[in-house]
């Protein structure tokens, strides 16, 4: 059996594809879905997703047309009129759901639970396309998983985050987990965020979980079902009825009847002369079928008596409306004659606007630009929408590296991080004072020094010992021979002895149980119950903090130790008790001899970390033992790997190593014609095919989206033919909030 069901899943996963959206995404053609295909595709999903009401199909599906995009890596993306692609069809003809459907219906599909921490594997990286899910990594509830199948469409969460991280597919069922336990993997990952869908679907986050390499638990909550899908208020009264009929069509045309409208609509709403000579394929496909009338069946030339499109195009070429020319095979579409007869009676139906007409409103508004490849209702010079309100924030951030990485480990932060230069700062500092070297002479001949052991009275105070007591009963021990720490524990000091050196029972017995457990005895005095501070303190000994002054030196908070287990109630009392000052001893140090700043003493970790250089050292090079902790500072950044880091209003905050690039406007003249390069747009979050899009449709010039040379260069630069600097400062400025600072625009003669 368990043979088979090996074999099950070897033959189902040579079907399957992980993070088919690992790579660049691009669409290659775009189309509308025919009405008796959406309703194919509406009963198909009912059937699949019972959960899902008509509601929330018209959030999936939209109420007016669907978008069909293809693009090159085989998927194809279903969008829902202007919005982001809401299913995909991996290529195998599976359809999934997008991130940003799962959003609005967390409760589409079944679900596996991981841990936090296990999303930084299955976020794609820089040079990783990010893991499928393992099964080790699945949070099993206590009724067990439910029914699980080979197949199985599945999202991923993370324990505390109702919104979903990833959509897969099952690869192991029931019977394989129940034979082989919850090992291998388990689900392969279809599409996650931070992957190319992620970033053309518009880079939103669903809530403040979700963080630049993992996904953590937020209060976000997910959306009810009466939120997701509010009918309008004059729909209200007929939520109910079906609506799987298409609506009356009063005066249906013909196929030849509609071919022709839709010829002549395209060159009075979209098709502009700027945009000939045109392909007759992108014609019929970007102008021809979005011309077409509402309650209209969809425009498809095989069901006209052309057949072809081409054969259209011949016909009207024929009848001087327009001049095609055919070179092997291909036919293009060179001019329109605008003054022709049929072209000036023509008039549009269902309230579109002309070209004409959208022109002189652009004229009246001050815009002396004329559309071209603009839809019906497209954009005009006065109407950008902003997208962002608020200036992006720009920080420079740092990277522990291999030379810095064991120096945050020791202090328990952690070495994948990105830090501020206060924040590396206080880590240095937190090292420093844990593990400070006394001498010069253990630094230069390369061994590491202890550091210095709390004092006798200030670890009294810790156990429970009150404050003004803790002196006598260090000078009492220090008089049996006990005058350091160390030597109370390796004698394993009982109550009873204790109490032969005069010290009280109670004040024997809180030593006695500081000797054995510092940390419990610790929690104990602070106030926390006997099991919830034996609890704590195994937390806590497990990521290092083994003693009090390991404590002390981290800088731990309230937040901090209410992830080791400390009770909430007690959280307060201990963190108090963390950052009270050491007790005096009796020759007057501190409780650990403090370190001067300007000579702070070196120890192994500091010289490897901050000093020596990698590659091994000439004979005879000598080592300093001193260093300022003003110099240390400085070694720590400029050893630390640089970053820059930035926020933009209502996406994820994006770590970029290196300096910030800023936003290039470059002129060049290239064949007679002046052209304008926008490149950077990537720095600050801007899609270039959105700044593409809407600078066409703004401006009316023909536009074009180039990768940079390079092969391990994903930036890409934005083409504009004219003189355009001004109107792309602007457009920046008003959509993006981008300030000129950010921009490096061409010097002025």
């Amino acid at each position: 059996d368990r043979r088979l069901g090996r074999a099950r899943r070897r033959r189902f996963c040579r079907h399957c594809m992980s993070n088919v959206f690992k790579g660049d995404l691009k669409v290659t053609n775009q189309s509308l879905m025919g009405k008796a295909d959406v309703k194919k595709l509406r009963a198909s999903l009912l059937a699949e997703f019972p959960s899902l009401s008509k509601k929330a199909l018209d959030v999936i599906l939209g109420k007016d047309e669907l978008g069909v995009h293809k693009c090159s890596n085989g998927t194809t993306l279903y969008v829902p009129g202007d919005g982001p692609p809401t299913l995909f069809d991996d290529g195998f003809g599976c359809i999934f759901p997008t991130l940003t459907t799962l959003w609005r219906l967390p409760g589409m599909m079944p679900e596996l639970v991981t841990h936090p921490p296990v999303s930084k594997f299955l976020l794609p990286r820089e040079r990783s396309a990010g893991a499928d899910m393992m099964l080790p990594g699945v949070i099993v509830p206590e009724g067990g998983l439910d029914d699980v199948h080979i197949g199985q469409k599945r999202c991923i969460r993370v324990e505390g985050n109702a919104m979903p991280i990833a959509v897969g597919k099952m690869i192991v069922g029931a019977a394989e987990i129940e034979a082989g336990g919850m090992k291998g993997k388990g689900m392969e990952v279809k599409h996650v965020y931070h992957d190319s869908l992620w970033a053309y679907s518009g880079r939103k986050v669903p809530n403040d979980g979700f963080l630049e390499t993992e996904v953590v638990a937020s209060d976000g909550l997910a959306p009810s079902a009466a939120e997701v899908a509010a009918p309008p208020a004059e729909e209200s009264d007929n939520a109910d009825e079906p609506d799987d009929e298409p609506p009356a069509e009063a005066d249906a045309m013909s196929a030849d009847e509609l071919m022709e409208y839709c010829f002549f609509a395209a060159f009075k709403t979209t098709c502009t002369d700027a945009e000939l000579p045109l392909s007759a394929d992108r014609f019929y496909s970007h102008h021809m079928q979005p011309a077409r009338p509402p309650g209209q069946p969809p425009l498809d030339a095989k069901k006209s008596s052309f057949k072809q499109i081409g054969k259209f195009l011949k016909a009207q070429h024929k009848a001087k409306l327009i001049a095609v020319r055919e070179v092997k095979n291909i036919i293009t579409l060179l001019s329109v004659d605008r003054h022709s007869k049929e072209y000036v009676e023509f008039e549009l139906r269902g309230g579109a606007a002309s070209l004409s007409t959208r022109t002189s409103n652009s004229a009246d508004a001050g815009a002396n630009h004329v559309l071209t490849g603009a839809p019906a209702g497209a954009w005009t010079r006065d109407e950008d929408v902003a997208l962002r309100t608020k200036p992006p924030v720009v920080s420079d951030a740092w990277q522990p590296n291999s030379y810095t990485k064991a120096l945050f480990s020791a202090v328990g932060r952690d070495k994948a991080g990105f830090y501020t230069a206060e924040e590396a700062h206080a880590v240095l500092e937190a090292y420093v004072q844990q593990r400070a070297v006394a001498g010069a002479g253990g630094a230069a001949a390369g061994g590491t020094s202890r550091a210095p052991a709390a004092s006798v009275p200030t670890w009294l105070v810790d156990a429970g010992v009150p404050v003004v007591e803790a002196e006598g009963c260090a000078a009492k021990l220090s008089a049996g021979g006990y005058d350091s720490v160390r030597a109370m524990c390796a004698a394993a000091l009982s109550a009873a002895d204790l109490e032969q050196l005069s010290l009280t029972a109670p004040h024997a017995a809180a030593v006695a149980a500081a000797v054995a457990d510092e940390v419990r005895a610790f929690l104990g005095a602070a106030g926390v119950p006997p099991a919830e501070a034996e609890s704590a303190a195994s937390s806590l000994a497990a990521d290092g903090f083994d003693s009090v002054r390991a404590m002390r030196a981290a800088a731990l908070q309230q937040a901090d130790l209410a992830t080791y287990r400390v009770p909430a109630a007690c959280v307060d009392a201990v963190a108090q008790g963390l950052s009270r000052p050491p007790v005096a001893s009796a020759n007057g140090g501190a409780g650990g001899s403090s370190v001067d700043a300007a000579a702070v003493p070196l120890d192994e970790l500091l010289l490897e970390s901050l000093v020596k250089v990698a590659g091994g050292a000439k004979k005879g090079t000598t080592y300093p033992t001193h260093l300022s902790l003003d110099d240390l500072q400085a070694r720590l950044i400029e050893r630390m790997s640089p970053f820059h880091k930035v926020v933009v209003e209502g996406e994820a905050p994006l770590y970029k190593k290196g300096a910030l690039k800023l936003i290039q406007v470059q002129m060049k003249r290239a064949a007679g014609h002046n052209k304008t390069h926008i490149i950077g747009l990537e720095s600050f979050l801007i899609p270039p095919d959105a700044v593409a899009q809407a600078l066409k449709l703004r401006l009316g010039c023909t536009t074009a989206v180039l990768k940079l040379p390079g092969n391990n260069v994903k930036e890409h630069e934005v083409l504009l033919q004219g003189h355009c600097v001004n109107e792309v400062v602007e457009h920046l400025a008003s959509v993006y909030a981008i300030d000129k600072k950010w921009i490096v625009l061409p010097k002025k003669n």
